[in-house]
């Protein structure tokens, strides 16, 4: 076991590959000077966490993991105290094994334009009505047994393909889900709101969702 306390940024992987098993990441914000990240991974890198936990300060933009290449698979892992969960701007990312993402600020997941990501049995606790579980803007998300909760939104696709199978959201502010663009498809999904002024789901002139 290995543990990594009292760092701007726990672990950054640029190229090679790096297991971490039954681990903890605890880091700072750095707010403003580029650090806050708890597992930073970029170009051809390959990153496997197993049982690990991974703690910021819950301030200054600080992000659990920041993926802008490579490919990165985590299983068993608790992020927390985060302001923002798990970032793919491009590369791969795989998430399961009971894992939970517990952030205090503006998104669990943001899947963006040169990301994907699989989720297996994932839970994405937020921190109140102005926060959004999952922001898709890539090419690719797939969500399996996830489960979201205490945020504003559950839910906000812009682009790609998004499918959620299984799972839950549970949102407090005007809509669970909305379809601006790109397409998704969900199936067996509980979307639950916060009485009679939220809309479960909201489909714009630019999306498409099949039910």
């Amino acid at each position: 076991m290995v543990e990594i306390l009292q760092v701007g940024v726990g672990v950054y992987a640029t190229n090679g590959k790096l297991v971490m098993n039954m681990g903890k990441i605890e880091f700072t914000s750095g707010a403003g000077n580029g650090y806050g990240v708890g597992v930073g991974v970029s170009g051809m890198a390959s990153v496997e966490l197993m049982r690990t936990e991974i703690v910021g300060d819950g301030k200054g933009g600080s992000k659990g993991v920041y993926i802008s290449g490579g490919a990165v698979m985590l299983s068993g892992v608790n992020i927390s105290k985060v302001e923002k969960g798990v970032s793919v701007s491009k590369g791969t990312l795989k998430m399961k094994g009971n894992s939970t993402i517990i952030f205090t600020g503006d998104y669990g997941v943001k899947v963006r334009s040169g990301g994907n990501a699989l989720f297996y049995g994932v839970s994405i606790t937020g921190s109140g009505d102005k926060s959004t579980g999952v922001v898709m803007d890539g090419k690719m998300l797939m969500m399996s047994d996830v489960r979201i909760s205490g945020v504003g939104m559950g839910v906000d696709a812009t682009k790609g393909n998004l499918v959620m199978h299984k799972g839950s959201v549970e949102f407090k502010g005007n809509y669970g889900v909305t379809m601006s663009g790109g397409q998704a498809l969900f199936y067996g999904v509980s979307i639950t709101g916060s009485g009679d002024k939220s809309t479960g789901m909201y489909v714009g002139s630019s999306g498409k969702a099949i039910l």
